[in-house]
């Protein structure tokens, strides 16, 4: 249940700092608003897939031939970055990430058509993706779950511009709020009569507040600043690594020891990958910060 709020939480970030850099101006170049997102997002998949891909290669040479053969053409959504947010619709070369890259994305080329709606009717938006959140809850859209689906990550999404436009997170009135709030979701009749789906998407905003208002008294230390300085600089390879890792480690490891062992392994094993993965990326990119 956690993990569904804390995505919520991701998609409010990314409609939170987008909203940051354009809450006051019109998209005047929406080509080059494309290429920064997508220099943002994809070299970076493009490189832990082929990393992925080749040990695949090596450990299952048989297995992966025979995919190439039998759906090959999928890998347009490996290009386009969807394959993870395909892979329960169709058959794709899944190896790296979540299916909120494939959804963030997908926010990524609405956004300048919502940046232009929020303009000119402001928390309307809101009031009509969560009409749209609605009439598609419980009810697969073509064939995805509604917690993935797009009107379910837009939701959360317009939060995050809406939290810019009037400036709800400088307000510590709204984190204290947001604390009363999560004390009544916590509770097993509340979380029973909402369901998980809107059990989350009430959650996230409220998380986010907290979690802005404990940041900004947490990152007033310099040594602190320091440390998520560098975890934010491996956090996109780390987000690309660790769910297949995890999965693996389940897959070959099982039961044979404490699940909280190997998860804290493959969490520090995943942190070293996306160090080195950072190094490797900006040998090759010439780039001196990739984050």
């Amino acid at each position: 249940e956690t993990g569904f709020i804390f995505v919520g939480v991701f998609f409010i970030l990314s409609g939170f700092v987008l909203q940051l850099r354009y809450a006051d101006q019109r998209l005047k170049d929406i080509p080059q608003f494309y290429r920064k997102r997508a220099v943002t997002l994809l070299p970076m998949y493009y490189l832990v897939f082929l990393l992925f891909l080749s040990v695949r290669l090596v450990l299952h040479p048989a297995a992966v031939i025979a995919d190439f053969k039998d759906h090959g053409w999928a890998l347009i959504f490996t290009v386009l970055g969807l394959d993870g947010y395909l892979a329960g619709v169709l058959p794709t070369w899944y190896l790296a990430g979540e299916w909120f890259i494939g959804a963030l994305i997908l926010l990524y080329l609405l956004y300048p058509l919502l940046n232009a709606v929020f303009r000119r009717i402001g928390p309307v938006l809101l009031l009509i993706t969560l009409t749209l959140y609605l009439r598609f809850l419980n009810y697969p859209l073509w064939s995805i779950a509604t917690i993935t689906n797009i009107f379910s990550c837009m939701l959360v999404f317009v939060c995050g511009m809406v939290i810019v436009r009037y400036r709800i997170h400088e307000k510590r009135s709204a984190a204290l709020i947001s604390v009363l709030l999560l004390v009544i979701l916590v509770l097993p009749p509340v979380r029973d009569l909402l369901g998980e789906d809107i059990h989350a998407h009430i959650a996230s905003p409220a998380v986010f507040l907290i979690l802005f208002q404990i940041g900004n008294i947490v990152m007033r230390n310099r040594i602190l600043q320091s440390i998520f300085a560098f975890l934010s600089s491996i956090s996109y390879p780390f987000y690309l690594i660790h769910h297949v890792a995890l999965d693996k480690a389940a897959e070959y490891i099982g039961t044979r020891i404490s699940p909280a062992v190997w998860i804290c392994g493959v969490f520090a094993a995943s942190l070293f990958c996306a160090w080195l993965i950072i190094i490797v990326f900006r040998l090759f990119s010439g780039k001196k910060n990739a984050n």
